[in-house]
């Protein structure tokens, strides 16, 4: 019926290579990516938030008291 062809060397070695430079070279470049992207926005939110939040314009000591009945 159907005639499947052989599979030669030569794709089987350009397939693990393809695979062989998505793992070494491709992986590590997006990771690297991701954790920068991740770095900047943690820098930028608490800079952007130590900047914009108001100090404190009074404070004073807090005596709680409670009575039981």
């Amino acid at each position: 019926f159907f005639r499947v062809p052989p599979v030669a060397a030569c794709d089987w070695t350009k397939a693990a290579s393809s695979t062989l430079k998505f793992i070494l070279l491709y992986r590590p470049s997006l990771y690297s990516v991701f954790f920068l992207l991740l770095w900047i926005s943690a820098f930028l939110y608490g800079s952007l938030y130590y900047s914009y939040m108001p100090n404190a314009a009074f404070s004073t000591s807090v005596h709680y008291y409670y009575r039981y009945v």
